[in-house]
């Protein structure tokens, strides 16, 4: 497997080719997670193709025409600052290759200081040890859930 790592971009032939893939993954993606809206969503990230804006980013690890992977991150205003929110982060089969491991996080770390963000934040439910180590992250506050049903 040659896994390269791809910003994908309007000026990008081949990113063009790579959008419905995306759109699929993000899509499968919020399904599995309960994310919101997520035809909403996948809309909101395909318009920002389209129309450039720098308040969507998204990367996608490409083997071949396939893609094995995606990286996907918003503006949001958390506490009264602007910060850059990770959404969905995934690869197919577990784990990248280190070095477009590495990439990966150079790539979303500038994005996010070329906004002006001082932070990044993200929610994940599966392995915070190992962003922890591996990337640096750390526990910035607990999130917390109650359903609410029909009355």
């Amino acid at each position: 497997m040659s896994v390269e790592l791809l910003r994908l971009d309007r000026k990008n032939d081949r990113a063009w080719a790579l959008l419905p893939q995306l759109s699929a993954r993000i899509l499968d993606f919020g399904v599995r997670t309960g994310q919101g809206d997520i035809e909403l969503l996948v809309k909101k990230v395909e318009a920002a193709f389209v129309v450039p804006m720098d308040t969507v980013a998204a990367w996608v690890a490409v083997d071949g025409d396939r893609v094995v992977g995606h990286l996907l991150a918003l503006e949001d205003d958390w506490t009264g600052q602007k910060v850059g929110f990770v959404l969905q982060a995934e690869m197919d089969g577990g784990h990248l290759p280190v070095a477009i491991h590495r990439e990966a996080k150079h790539e979303l770390e500038a994005w996010a200081r070329g906004r002006g963000y001082r932070m990044l934040l993200m929610l994940t439910s599966r392995a915070p040890g190992a962003w922890a180590r591996r990337f640096g992250w750390h526990r910035v506050r607990s999130l917390m859930g109650k359903e609410l049903g029909d009355e």
